[in-house]
């Protein structure tokens, strides 16, 4: 919801539903947590949480929420194409950065 809110998500290229899972959200991927920390796309007994997020070309207007890039077990960030989206990564602490991200595409934003 602090990305929707943030980035003017009412304005975007498809709308998010507030009573659905954010798992079944346009552009969201997500993975079932274990209690042991591991992950699974497959298993439906766990927690829920984002792994990927591909927004390309969505009509994102905001700079991102640096706590899009805490997300335990995000995979991927691609939200390249929105020319009005911009990253202040001076925000970031390395530290806090999952090493789970290994792809980020922000090509052709600002």
């Amino acid at each position: 919801d602090l990305f929707y809110d943030s980035c003017d998500g009412n304005n975007w290229e498809k709308d998010w539903e507030d009573d659905v899972s954010f798992c079944v959200w346009y552009g969201i991927t997500c993975v079932n947590e274990s209690s042991d920390g591991s992950s699974d796309e497959d298993d439906d007994d766990q927690e829920e949480s984002v792994a990927k997020i591909n927004l390309r070309e969505f009509g994102i207007n905001c700079t991102l929420p640096e706590q899009i890039f805490y997300l335990p077990n995000m995979e991927l960030l691609d939200l390249s194409g929105n020319e009005a989206v911009s990253v202040d990564f001076s925000l970031l602490d390395p530290d806090q950065v999952p090493t789970s991200l290994s792809e980020l595409y922000l090509q052709d934003t600002t």
